[in-house]
Formats: structure tokens, sequence, C-alpha cells
């Protein structure tokens, strides 16, 4: 029995090892046709809770979202 995934979930946490997992999960996604999605987790307690650091934080995830789409389906013609 093969493997088909849908949907693949590749982790982030921005060093050089993380983009060798992206790029992997990238490849894996459009030989499968499934989507590709990153996750990012950090701890709360690396960043104190005043509101700059919270409207930081929102402004950086929201031009992560700006650059592109969240999820994208690779290997059916519908290629970025």
């Amino acid at each position: 029995m093969r493997i088909q995934p849908k949907k693949i979930l590749v982790g982030c946490d921005f060093s050089p090892d993380s983009k060798l997992a992206f790029d992997y999960g990238l490849s894996l996604a459009q030989e499968f046709q499934a989507e590709l999605h990153r996750s990012h987790v950090i701890k709360p307690s690396q960043y104190s809770r005043k509101r700059e650091d919270i409207n930081q934080l929102r402004d950086s995830l929201a031009i992560t979202r700006q650059s592109g789409k969240e999820t994208r389906r690779y290997g059916s013609g519908s290629e970025p």
C-alpha cells in the first residue's frame, strides 16, 4: 500500500536546517499534489506581555500572511 498524503506540515524556526526541511516538504507536496502548511511556535515566556511587544508580534505575523497564500496546492497546475 502506497502512502498518499493530502496535507504536509513543516515546522519552521528560521534556521538553515528549517530551510532544508521546508525545501524537502515542498518537494513532497509537489510530488504528491498535497497542501503544504508551515508552522512556527514560540514560548509565551520568550516575549514580555508589554503592549508594544504584542503589537510587534502581530505586525510580524501580518507581514508573513501578506507575503503569499498560507496554503497552496502544488503539482496540479496551480503552482506559484
